[in-house]
């Protein structure tokens, strides 16, 4: 299998914090949105950082092959190629589906994390060779009447490339559910 390379854009920004990600999300969409000068589809992932030190604000990180040109972004490119191990960091939303309950869900439990783990990055190209992640979060989702919470984990993976082209999917797109939320974008931390 051919190695596959993708290019894509990178930008921070600094927002104001909320407890309920569908107000960090409604940010995110506006400024970028807002940014185009049109509602377009979401062509774009990012990632949330919360923490106390940031005073009020959140620290998003936006990915897509085109970003705004308003937004300050700097270019990069991965290449996926089989064989090639890459350490990774993702907050990953650990929802599991209750069999026969259409929209009822629950937490997984901590002895079905390392395969469901396993089994999640297989179907976006890698194959799981290590796995730590922290404690276990909650995101509170409110929006149209209906709330919800979510649970997640920041799981710090090391990956080898199986399938290219998945790969670079996964890198664009991210892997996992609640991705609009923030959740699911893949970092590269092999030079941590």
């Amino acid at each position: 299998m051919n190695p596959m390379t993708v290019s894509y854009q990178e930008a921070g920004l600094m927002l104001p914090d909320s407890a309920n990600r569908q107000d960090i999300h409604a940010q995110v969409y506006s400024a970028v949105s807002q940014l185009r000068g049109s509602k377009l589809e979401r062509d774009y992932i990012y990632s949330v950082l919360q923490h106390p030190g940031l005073k009020g604000q959140v620290m998003v990180t936006l990915r897509g092959q085109s970003l705004p040109k308003d937004i300050p972004a700097q270019k990069h490119s991965q290449t996926f190629e089989p064989g090639r191990i890459l350490r990774s960091r993702a907050e990953i939303v650990t929802m599991a589906q209750i069999p026969g309950e259409r929209y009822r869900y629950r937490d997984r439990r901590p002895d079905e994390l390392h395969q469901w783990l396993t089994d999640l990055v297989g179907r976006h190209g890698f194959a799981l060779k290590d796995a730590v992640w922290g404690n276990p979060k909650r995101s509170r989702i409110k929006r149209a009447g209906t709330q919800f919470s979510v649970p997640s984990l920041s799981f710090t993976m090391t990956l080898e490339v199986v399938n290219p082209v998945d790969a670079a999917s996964a890198w664009l797109n991210g892997i996992g559910r609640k991705k609009g939320y923030g959740f699911g974008m893949m970092e590269d931390i092999s030079d941590e």
